[in-house]
């Protein structure tokens, strides 16, 4: 795939998946920065990345926030012209116990951080001509699954995003897509289900190829995708 080159933001750069992506696209020559929450997780994100990728910092649940770190992640880079949208979070819970406050978490992290994003980064698309969004969905929101009513509720709300949007910006020559992963395989996942068959799940490293190719000049053709990647989970 073509990315050498490509400046790209890469948020929630230090999770599980979001170090794969970043990794996996310095690799291929893209110019990267990433997103971080806390000054220790950018600390150890840019000994993971060798000094390779910038590192800004933002709460991306905060309008401003967001708008000050992607504006310093364009100035560093020259430009933006690919946004990857990880950041995000995951809970779940029965409805009687996950409440409105557990809720607008979801919202915030998943819905409203990708928005956010959005509306700060699409103005650096537009001044470099175009580019390319590729936002994280889910399974379950899709298919729905017990006890994710929130989670699966703000991961639509990214599906709604991207599928209204790819349609806005089809004329700025900016593509809009999404991939959607079921059960990622991480150390955290593999904790909480020790007993699962891991081999099911779809690793960081084979999403990152997926995302990478939706970032790439191969996928000119494509906007509006939802693209499952289940693995066998």
């Amino acid at each position: 795939m073509s990315i050498e080159g490509r400046k790209l933001l890469i948020t929630g750069g230090t999770g599980a998946l979001g170090r794969a992506v970043v990794l996996a696209a310095l690799d291929r020559g893209a110019e990267v920065a990433a997103t971080c929450l806390v000054a220790e997780e950018c600390a150890a994100a840019e000994q993971a990345f060798g000094g390779r990728a910038v590192l800004v910092q933002a709460d991306l649940g905060s309008e401003d926030q967001t708008a000050t770190a992607v504006d310093a992640a364009a100035a560093a880079l020259g430009g933006l012209d690919g946004i990857v949208a990880i950041a995000g979070g995951f809970d779940m819970g029965p409805l009687a116990e996950v409440d409105g406050s557990r809720f607008d978490a979801m919202m915030s992290m998943n819905a409203r951080s990708f928005y956010h994003t959005l509306r700060a980064g699409v103005p650096h698309l537009k001044a470099a001509g175009g580019g390319s969004v590729t936002a994280i969905g889910a399974r379950p929101a899709v298919a729905g699954a017990a006890q994710m009513a929130a989670y699966a509720a703000s991961k639509a709300a990214v599906i709604s995003l991207v599928q209204s949007l790819s349609q806005e910006l089809l004329a700025d020559h900016i593509r809009v897509n999404a991939v959607l992963p079921s059960i990622i395989d991480t150390p955290a996942n593999r904790s909480a289900m020790p007993d699962a068959d891991h081999a099911a799940w779809v690793t960081p490293d084979a999403l990152a190829k997926i995302i990478l190719f939706l970032t790439s000049s191969e996928a000119a053709p494509i906007s509006g995708a939802l693209v499952p990647a289940y693995g066998r989970a």
